[in-house]
């Protein structure tokens, strides 16, 4: 049995000193993808989707479960919805009720969708033929094609922003239909985080590389890291990026300082470890046939420096937040997540993810930090808030709506809601 391992750099060129983990537990199945959120782990595999309480991370308790067609592949959660993908396509679940999770509704796409990404009233989705989005509300839904540059493999929206991983072109970044800027990395790019004014690019084989996306239009190259072996998955949380290693497990990365990023963990696990998502002080890895491995990422690291370390520590990041109220345990700038959408609220320009920037809800007398407005439907017309004001109709007014406008992709034609 492969033993778990952490390798911790040490920074005063003592070389480096090997700490073995005691804390970790490993749940039987075959996952592809996990997501966390609150008490809950949300994992996708050839069973469909599996729903743990992690309220104690270390005893999880599986409390629902949803099959699907065929091995279910990413998840996202967003509010009281998980968007997972399977060999049909994109499928929304009501995960309301943890226990009972029931199916809200099915948008074919076969095979092709790749990855998926959540923003307000949208879902994202990379596939073979580019990005592709689902409009979605309480009355049906839209779709229509994006990018057309090649096929996406994964992708996230950031701020509104769609960041792209296109294999060999590279990292495509998009505002709705349009590109801003493209940048080669040399390499397939098969995975993306954002994060602040920062992209993380996983290139297989290659490693991590971290893009200066403070101008969407002219991405910059600020650092890299060589990994070794084929990175796959890839989750950024403070001052650390997660990356899942197939068969050598997960890489900890420190990304402190963009230019100069730095391994300082390692832990191995049984399987090939595809994904990976980091909630608290715990890591939770998809580990493919090896199930799912939770391991306490904290172990024998002081973040804060004050001389004690995470692992007990009530205050990781010395933020004055107690790590048990803090969605955002290392990273000193923030604790707040209102959306849970990985993002913090002092970087978020939209805490609810409701799809209107918190600096238009003040304008608009809507509250920033819940996004019941946003989703509501003043005049009863049919169509959200939040769409109508990114459309430029009037929300108090059921004779100003919007559209349904045919969108034409070779012999298929959908509708996308527009402005008249």
């Amino acid at each position: 049995m492969k033993k778990l391992l952490l390798l911790l750099s040490l920074m005063m060129g003592l070389g480096s000193q090997l700490y073995a983990f005691g804390e970790k537990v490993v749940i039987e199945g075959n996952f592809n993808d996990v997501d966390t959120v609150g008490d809950y782990a949300y994992v996708s595999g050839t069973e469909g989707l599996k729903i743990f309480n992690i309220s104690n991370p270390l005893t999880p308790i599986l409390v629902g479960s949803f099959s699907t067609d065929g091995p279910a592949r990413n998840i996202t959660i967003s509010g009281n919805n998980a968007y997972m993908l399977d060999n049909l396509g994109m499928r929304i679940i009501d995960i309301s009720s943890p226990s009972a999770p029931t199916l809200k509704l099915n948008f074919y796409t076969g095979d092709s969708a790749n990855d998926i990404s959540v923003s307000g009233e949208y879902a994202y989705m990379a596939t073979q033929y580019g990005v592709q989005f689902v409009f979605v509300n309480e009355d049906g839904y839209a779709a229509g094609f994006g990018g057309e540059n090649g096929p996406a493999h994964t992708l996230t929206v950031y701020n509104n922003i769609i960041y792209v991983a296109s294999g060999d072109a590279g990292l495509l970044i998009y505002s709705e239909s349009r590109l801003f800027g493209t940048i080669n990395l040399g390499g397939y790019t098969n995975d993306i985080n954002v994060l602040g004014n920062y992209a993380y690019a996983l290139v297989a084989e290659e490693g991590l590389k971290i893009i200066d996306v403070t101008s969407s239009e002219n991405p910059i190259l600020e650092g890299n890291i060589s990994i070794g072996g084929y990175v796959h998955g890839l989750t950024v949380s403070g001052h650390y990026a997660y990356v899942t290693n197939k068969e050598e497990g997960l890489k900890i990365i420190d990304v402190t300082t963009p230019s100069e990023p730095k391994l300082v963990g390692s832990v191995d696990t049984e399987g090939n470890a595809t994904n990976v998502s980091v909630l608290g002080n715990y890591a939770y890895i998809a580990d493919g046939s090896s199930g799912l491995t939770i391991v306490n990422i904290s172990q024998d690291i002081d973040s804060d420096g004050d001389g004690t370390p995470d692992s007990t520590d009530t205050d990781d990041d010395n933020d004055g937040v107690l790590d048990v109220n803090d969605a955002f345990p290392l990273d000193p700038h923030e604790s707040l997540d209102t959306d849970h959408d990985g993002t913090g609220n002092n970087v978020d320009t939209d805490d609810d993810n409701d799809g209107i920037s918190d600096s238009d809800e003040m304008h608009i007398g809507f509250n920033p930090l819940n996004a019941s407005d946003g989703l509501a439907d003043s005049d009863h017309d049919g169509f959200s808030n939040a769409l109508e004001f990114s459309i430029g109709t009037n929300m108090n007014n059921a004779d100003d709506k919007p559209i349904w406008t045919p969108i034409v992709m070779g012999s298929i034609i959908t509708f996308a809601p527009a402005k008249p």
